[in-house]
């Protein structure tokens, strides 16, 4: 499980009213890949208060691209 998972607001609030689609991007990322969530790199390279609010977990090549920009 992603130790993001409890304050990821892509999954709490972008997704709300979404329950199949959120239970979708659990799955794949939350609990099976959180290392590969977009969201969690910049999480844990830059800090939870650094993602983007419309950062979606499979755009790492952004991710990557914003962490490198801020280190």
């Amino acid at each position: 499980m992603c130790k993001y998972y409890d304050i990821c607001l892509f999954i709490h609030c972008k997704l709300q009213g979404k329950p199949e689609l959120a239970e979708e991007v659990t799955k794949a990322f939350c609990l099976t890949d959180p290392l590969g969530c977009a969201r969690y790199k910049v999480a844990d390279s830059l800090g939870k208060e650094s993602v983007s609010a419309n950062l979606y977990p499979s755009e790492t090549a952004r991710a990557e691209a914003e962490i490198a920009a801020k280190r």
